[in-house]
């Protein structure tokens, strides 16, 4: 696991340079990941499911509040899943659509 650039001075060009460059990095990798993922049937799978799973289609309604805010939470991170995966493999989301259809 890699360290991530640590700015400890805003001010300094050098330090700010480090940390953009750490960031960037890390955002085309995860893109990577998970382009990896959609290009395999299983990947694409596991996907759904956990998008399944967090409430990604459906309802957070309950009427105790503490159990809707759990749900919503869940919910939340199908959305950060979503989100994640159509910008890196925008073709990808309807193949696993209909996949998740058979």
């Amino acid at each position: 696991m890699s360290e991530k650039a640590l700015v400890k001075n805003a001010s300094d060009p050098q330090q700010v340079q480090a940390a953009s460059k750490q960031e960037g990095f890390s955002v085309r990798r995860d893109a990577d990941d998970f382009k990896k993922l959609m290009d395999q049937e299983w990947g694409r799978r596991i996907a759904w499911k956990i998008l399944e799973k967090c409430r990604m289609f459906g309802s957070t309604f309950s009427e105790s509040p503490s159990r809707q805010g759990y749900l919503s939470g869940q919910q939340d991170v199908g959305h950060w899943l979503w989100a994640e995966l159509e910008g890196a493999v925008q073709g990808k989301m309807f193949v696993m659509m209909q996949e998740a259809k058979r």
